[in-house]
């Protein structure tokens, strides 16, 4: 088994050949960081909550920026 794929040979578990698949762009990162982001200047100013959604909103927008980017490419 190790050795076919050692050789190249890379097969699913169904025994058949397994075809290229391309990995997709994990955008969702950016809902997580825009939203700490948000969270600590809100702090920092004294208004959590606008900033929060803020920060919230630009993670969304580079979310679907990254996703419109993925999916144009393919």
């Amino acid at each position: 088994m190790f050795a076919a794929a050692l050789a190249g040979e890379v097969k699913s578990r169904h025994g058949l050949p397994m075809q290229g698949r391309r990995t997709t762009a994990a955008g969702g990162i950016f809902l997580f960081l825009g939203l700490v982001a948000g969270v600590i200047v809100g702090i920092a100013r004294g208004q959590l909550v606008p900033w929060m959604l803020y920060g919230f909103g630009a993670g969304v927008a580079l979310a679907l920026m990254v996703w419109l980017i993925d999916r144009r490419r393919g």
